[in-house]
């Protein structure tokens, strides 16, 4: 096991910048938000373990000064690692030097308001001069200048030089001379975009784009690496994930290998407080006590991880596409119900008599698709050693993996094979032998959808699955596992009908109380409740609604908070109908979208309820925006319009595209598809 960064020596600076005052900068709390995440990640023991004294979160009441002062004393007192982190917008100038913007920012005048690169490095560099490791970490746009790179090739003694601020001969050695590394010091510069592109906050995003990725590999570590992973692995996994999505590519440039050399601890791996200096320790008893030897999996007569669902299914995992899955269901079974005949036999002349399942779902999020989410059905089966598993392995890597089972079913803490026509739909099937373990996992799409436009997202969700199983989720104690929120219960099928559609008709089950649009504003829910239908519009659109069955409306409005630079903030009006069935539903979503305008507008919070707003002739010329869509059985419209009720005069540019954002947020934000059962 390589050794963590002394955090009694290190030191680290966070610096997360939201609020902007130049209209051309919009708000970004998802930078501050990401920049306090990482803070408590670097404090926990299970990755570092930072003291909360060496760690200083900056957010955006700060000046140019104060960010080079924090650094500077920071890097003072740093002897092993000094890490800085920037999360806001980044700017550029004619001469492509790159600027990290400061609240007081201005977009055509980089120089003012702005942090420059150079002067940041400079600091790190002189100032640091005590520490063995130096570490950068940008996400904003443009950040790829920093590293002096125009592509993914490994750095030139030159673009070394250019991004440290050093002579080219600095550390006294060529790049092609042999052994001419030191990994004893170092410093490394990692960006979340190359130097002409941008970096994003997704919508409804709590992160942006790179630093919600690198939280995530952090929280949920690597299954199967080793007990540390360096900063070199924990790179690469991030960069393939945004790869894959094809976002912007992550840059990184790193001097003297650092990055492979720098480790944090890997929360994949069981991790314990280390044993106190006896005169005659005992390693090996303390690493059976708290971080079972992978070897010790080889075999059953060696192996002490239960046959359970908490010790060898993850209770979530995310996957490349920043798509994460919920366990719903997990339990054990006879080795007769894992697949059809042919394959019982075999598993059973191996030795397997139980079979442990697991089903877990799709979860909402910017990447997911709370219409019909992926299903990924897994089975985890125990062999007496590794040599038989890898053979069962081997004979799943012909036709026999089509005949295992597909468990879907929740009841109870277990789980029952699914009916259904899974043969003709797409799905994607991944299997590994790990140790004494086979682990096998299906992913389908709920509605079993035969498109092959899907591929990608299925084998991404049964790959994910494959590797997250196994004996390496056993802790041995509860320590390590904190409290998670229930996930989402499969209930996609049942919305198609309201004698099966068993969600409640109430605010809470069907309105968000706050979503974030694509801009980064945030919305909260001022009040919601179901209203008759005689109420949601005009008279002719009234009596189509109630003679398509349609008896109730529920009616939400949402109002901005803290709308940038002092505008009149923008309100939300939702109504969602439903009806008895989807083919109903797909008919007034047809409807609804050219009767839009006749539809009331909800704005006046009284009680717990709201009243609708007389259609007078402001709101009829004021800058507004409607969108009808359609989930299932249910149809859902949103208006958004400015409080102010601005006239649509094309004055204000940016007034109709922040309506847009808002009002396709909310419908996101709404529908049968936010309620988690409770």
């Amino acid at each position: 096991m390589v050794a963590i960064p002394d955090p009694g020596k290190s030191r680290a600076v966070l610096i997360g910048i939201g609020d902007y005052t130049h209209p051309a900068l919009s708000a970004m709390p998802a930078a501050p938000a990401g920049a306090q995440h990482l803070a408590g990640l670097l404090r926990d023991p299970s990755i570092w373990g930072l003291p909360e004294e060496h760690i200083t979160v900056i957010g955006s009441t700060t000046s140019v000064e104060q960010v080079l002062g924090a650094v500077r004393d920071a890097a003072l007192g740093a002897q092993d690692t000094l890490l800085v982190y920037f999360a806001g917008h980044g700017l550029r100038d004619r001469d492509e030097q790159l600027y990290l913007a400061l609240a007081a920012a201005d977009v055509d005048y980089p120089q003012v308001g702005a942090l420059p690169y150079g002067q940041l490095r400079d600091v790190v560099r002189r100032s640091g001069y005590r520490a063995r490791h130096r570490v950068t970490v940008l996400d904003c746009c443009y950040s790829g200048i920093a590293g002096g790179m125009s592509g993914t090739a490994a750095p030139t003694r030159t673009e070394l030089a250019r991004a440290l601020g050093e002579s080219e001969d600095a550390g006294g050695a060529s790049d092609d001379q042999e052994g001419a590394e030191d990994h004893r010091y170092g410093d490394c510069v990692l960006t979340s975009a190359p130097p002409t592109s941008l970096s994003f906050v997704p919508q409804g995003a709590r992160f942006p784009e790179f630093t919600g990725e690198l939280i995530d590999v952090l929280e949920t570590g690597i299954p199967g690496a080793d007990v540390t992973v360096s900063l070199e692995t924990t790179w690469r996994r991030v960069r393939d994930r945004l790869r894959r999505r094809g976002s912007p590519e992550p840059q990184q440039f790193a001097q003297n290998a650092v990055t492979r050399h720098l480790h944090l601890r890997n929360r994949a791996v069981p991790f314990g407080p280390e044993p106190e200096a006896k005169a005659e320790p005992d390693p090996s008893t303390q690493q059976a006590a708290e971080a079972p030897d992978p070897y010790s999996w080889n075999s059953s007569g060696t192996d002490q991880t239960p046959f359970a669902a908490d010790a060898l299914l993850p209770r979530r995992f995310t996957n490349d596409r920043g798509i994460e899955f919920a366990r719903v269901a997990g339990g054990l079974h006879s080795c007769v119900d894992a697949g059809g005949m042919d394959v019982v036999a075999e598993l059973a002349g191996r030795g397997c008599l139980r079979v442990l399942t697991g089903v877990y779902l799709e979860q909402p999020g910017p990447y997911a698709t709370p219409e019909n989410p992926v299903l990924v059905s897994v089975q985890v089966f125990a062999f007496p050693d590794a040599v038989t598993a890898n053979d069962m392995n081997n004979l799943l890597s012909g036709d026999a993996r089509w005949r295992l089972t597909v468990w879907c079913t929740q009841s109870g803490v277990g789980n029952n094979p699914c009916s259904g026509d899974f043969d003709g739909s797409r799905s994607f099937e991944h299997h590994r032998a790990f140790h004494r373990y086979v682990i096998a996992a299906r992913s389908v799409r709920t509605d079993l959808a035969d498109d092959t436009t899907i591929d990608p997202w299925l084998n991404s969700a049964a790959h994910e699955a494959v590797m997250s199983c196994g004996p390496q989720n056993h802790r041995g104690d509860a320590r390590r596992t904190p409290p998670l929120p229930e996930p989402v219960a499969w209930r996609g099928p049942s919305w198609d009908s309201s004698s099966s559609d068993l969600t409640p008709f109430t605010a809470e089950a069907l309105l968000s109380r706050r979503f974030t649009d694509s801009k980064g504003i945030e919305f909260a829910r001022l009040a919601g409740a179901p209203q008759p239908c005689d109420q949601a519009g005009a008279v002719d659109v009234v009596t189509k609604l109630i003679g398509r069955g349609c008896l109730r409306v529920m009616t939400g409005v949402f109002l901005e908070q803290l709308a940038p630079h002092g505008a009149p903030p923008a309100l939300v009006s939702v109504q969602i109908f439903p009806f008895p069935d989807t083919a109903t539903a797909v008919d007034m979503e047809s409807y609804l979208g050219e009767a839009r305008w006749r539809l009331a507008i909800w704005h006046a919070p009284t009680g717990d309820g709201h009243t609708p707003r007389a259609a007078g002739v402001e709101w009829h010329q004021c800058s507004r925006w409607l969108i009808v869509r359609r989930r299932h059985r249910y149809v859902i419209t949103a208006l958004a319009l400015r409080t102010d009720l601005a006239l649509d005069d094309g004055s204000d540019p940016q007034v109709v595209p922040r309506l847009i954002t808002a009002a396709e947020a909310a419908l996101d934000a709404c529908g049968p598809h936010i309620y988690r059962g409770d």
